[in-house]
């Protein structure tokens, strides 16, 4: 039995859609440095003609046969897969900054900060966020939360940014 695989990167969430081949569909997530799988894969239990990701990278469909529609919520299925893996979401969070969606990027924000209250990202991304939606008292908050997470930051690249921020704060 021949298997073909998909996967899905953090980078993008987007590919073509795949007709007129036999996939058996697993759906699952793997660590961008590791490349290992992270959390259980989804199936679809028979071999489907088509693959396809909606233009907005949420959801994943697959058809078999008979007719039957497989859908997916990519963030459901990722989020069940990574085990709220913090930097999955800290890229949604960023992509939804991008596209102007503060108060998602915000939503995300606060999950990463949750998932890992010790890293200066969550708070970066939680900051840039509140200050996008013009809410500055609360980014100044969130900001100077940031900048002791990276006082204490042992990584030189981390130490590295903080002196940037301070030459801009200067």
């Amino acid at each position: 039995m021949e298997h073909r695989s998909v996967y899905l990167a953090p980078v993008t969430l987007r590919l073509p859609a795949l007709r007129h081949c036999h996939y058996l569909v697993r759906l699952c997530a793997c660590g961008a440095q590791s490349h290992q799988q992270i959390g259980q894969a989804l199936e679809h239990t028979t071999w489907v003609s088509c693959v396809a990701i909606s233009s907005s990278g949420e959801v994943v469909a697959s058809g078999d046969f008979d007719g039957n529609l497989q859908l997916w919520s990519i963030e459901n299925t990722l989020s069940a897969a990574f085990g709220m893996y913090y930097s999955y979401i800290a890229h949604r969070s960023k992509v939804k900054l991008g596209q102007k969606l503060h108060a998602q990027a915000l939503s995300d924000a606060e999950k990463v900060i949750e998932l890992n209250p010790s890293s200066y990202l969550g708070y970066e991304l939680k900051y840039t966020a509140l200050r996008g939606a013009q809410r500055y008292d609360d980014a100044l908050a969130a900001f100077i939360i940031m900048l002791s997470k990276l006082d204490y930051a042992l990584d030189p690249r981390i130490q590295c940014k903080l002196t940037q921020l301070e030459r801009q704060l200067e």
